[in-house]
């Protein structure tokens, strides 16, 4: 019978769990750079969509706003309605029931 070996992910955590205890000044600022580069990766593509859509007319109909998520979505790393979502989070575009379009509200 062979001796269990564990994977190469099992070592990591332990790995890691042992660095924790013995440096958490080190693990500490290795994380704080972690987060700083993922910060910096999301505002920079925030920023983008920003640029995106400020080029987009005042008002859109659905259709023109599918196509347009339809066009720019896989450069963004998103699938089209995910962009939908995401430009509506961020408050760059708004639905106005009453006239049946989208506003562009990044200008």
């Amino acid at each position: 019978m062979t001796a269990y070996r564990p994977s190469r992910r099992v070592k990591l955590l332990r790995l890691w769990k042992r660095l924790w205890r013995e440096t958490p000044d080190l693990m500490e600022k290795a994380r704080l750079r972690a987060v700083q580069a993922a910060r910096n990766t999301y505002q920079g593509r925030n920023t983008k969509l920003t640029e995106y859509v400020r080029e987009w007319p005042d008002h859109m109909t659905n259709a023109d706003l599918k196509d347009r998520c339809l066009i720019r979505a896989t450069e963004f790393g998103f699938q089209p309605r995910s962009l939908k979502t995401k430009l509506k989070r961020l408050g760059l575009i708004t639905y106005d029931p009453a006239g049946d379009v989208w506003k562009n509200t990044s200008k």
